[in-house]
């Protein structure tokens, strides 16, 4: 048994059609990571795109989006659970750009899945996926519920499994707000949990009709959800356990509205969340001690600042993923407190961890992987600026090889029955 894992760069068509992806097996899971970008690279605009799907009916998209020089500040964002890729611009009006739903999971032509694009002002775009796959992965499954209100103990089911991670992202949208319409305030959070103590979540905002600019950013490695306001926190959580029907959070921070949280809960595999800090001169780190497997596939998150649990200026993110051969790092900033606003985003496929500073932008620290161990994953940081920046990260990998059978006598014969697995679309 083992996890199959591709990481792919592509670019979307330039005319509307349904469009075949190859990653080489089936997947059962597929993740989107996207940008406003018209090409890899720097590019004026705030935006972050990222898409989760366990089928053609399971899937479940989270898009941000602040225009640049701009007074006053110009910020939307969406959910929505039809499309799996879906693009915004802010002219005068939000104007759809690209759409697109997943359509299926394909094992012919060399395995992967097919995108249906659907609406195209540009095309062009690159984009990335991580599909997942393979008899270790056994249940894969995508939902959404609403923050409690008030704190304490909230309990998620409905997953049919017990998960061993869960992706956590959103908006900030209302409960009650209509999927696919934006929502004012360039607003999105994104985390993910392994464990009760093993979680991490980062949260940005860009306040809608702001002159100046009011831009925050923060990151948690005991919280797994949190959204943000101009000068504090209106909804926060952790994951206490997952059941054998879901998860169980504490809701340690009230939301302030019926905000909507997307997932994706996974079982079957290896998975492990931690942090480290990076390096703040160029050359090798090995980050380690995270577990016993070896990983085949890393994410990162990072809100690009030392350590911190402060709400702190400048809307800034980090979001990569890494297989150690194929990878993708987007990075977008808006600064806070300027008049007109000064946002952009960046788009590499050749780091998986870039760093930078609104602007032209200005690149701060970029790394990639460059090898894989047992609970280890080595980087290699080309750019650096002095500073420790937190970086949390998702590595995940086969499933734990179970003990070998027991030699019986000679002669003697020995059926293994394991237990029946139940695959959730």
């Amino acid at each position: 048994m083992a996890l199959s894992v591709a990481v792919t760069n592509h670019v979307t068509p330039v005319i509307a059609q349904s469009q075949p992806y190859v990653v080489g097996f089936l997947p059962k899971a597929l993740l989107g990571f996207f940008q406003y970008a018209t090409a890899t690279g720097n590019a004026i605009r705030s935006s972050w795109g990222f898409a989760a799907a366990a089928g053609s009916g399971d899937q479940r998209v989270v898009y941000a989006y602040a225009e640049d020089a701009n007074t006053p500040t110009l910020g939307i964002a969406l959910e929505e659970d039809t499309p799996f890729y879906r693009i915004y611009n802010f002219s005068g009006a939000p104007n759809l750009e690209e759409s697109a739903p997943l359509t299926s999971f394909d094992s012919g032509g060399g395995g992967g899945f097919t995108l249906n694009h659907q609406t195209l002002t540009t095309g062009a775009r690159p984009f990335s996926t991580l599909a997942l796959g393979g008899a270790d992965l056994t249940n894969v499954k995508t939902g959404k519920f609403t923050l409690n209100q008030s704190t304490g103990a909230q309990s998620v089911t409905g997953v049919e499994f017990q998960p061993d991670c869960v992706i956590f992202f959103a908006s900030a949208a209302a409960a009650a707000d209509t999927l696919g319409a934006t929502q004012s305030n360039s607003t999105a959070m994104m985390g993910w949990a392994t464990g009760s103590s093993a979680q991490g979540v980062a949260a940005t905002r860009v306040k809608d009709s702001a002159n100046p600019s009011v831009s925050r950013r923060m990151q948690l490695t005991n919280r797994c959800i949190k959204f943000l306001t101009d000068a504090g926190g209106q909804g926060e959580a952790h994951l206490t356990q997952f059941t054998s029907d879901g998860f169980d959070l504490n809701v340690d921070e009230a939301a302030v509205g019926a905000y909507r949280v997307y997932y994706i809960a996974l079982k079957g595999g290896s998975y492990a969340a931690g942090a480290f800090n990076g390096r703040t001169t160029n050359g090798s780190q090995t980050v380690s001690g995270f577990g016993s497997f070896t990983p085949k596939v890393v994410l990162f998150l990072s809100a690009n600042q030392a350590t911190s649990s402060a709400n702190n200026a400048h809307a800034r993110r980090s979001l990569g993923v890494d297989a150690n051969g194929t990878r993708w790092g987007g990075w977008f900033g808006d600064q806070d407190a300027v008049n007109p606003s000064n946002n952009s985003h960046r788009t590499v496929t050749t780091k998986s961890i870039t760093m930078a500073t609104e602007g032209n932008p200005t690149v701060n620290a970029e790394a990639s992987i460059t090898g894989f161990g047992s609970g280890s994953f080595d980087l290699d940081w080309t750019t650096t600026n002095g500073v420790a920046n937190e970086v949390m990260f998702l590595a995940i990998g086969d499933a734990a090889a179970g003990p070998p059978p027991s030699e019986g006598l000679a002669g003697s014969s020995h059926i293994i029955r394991l237990p029946r697995r139940k695959w959730s679309f």
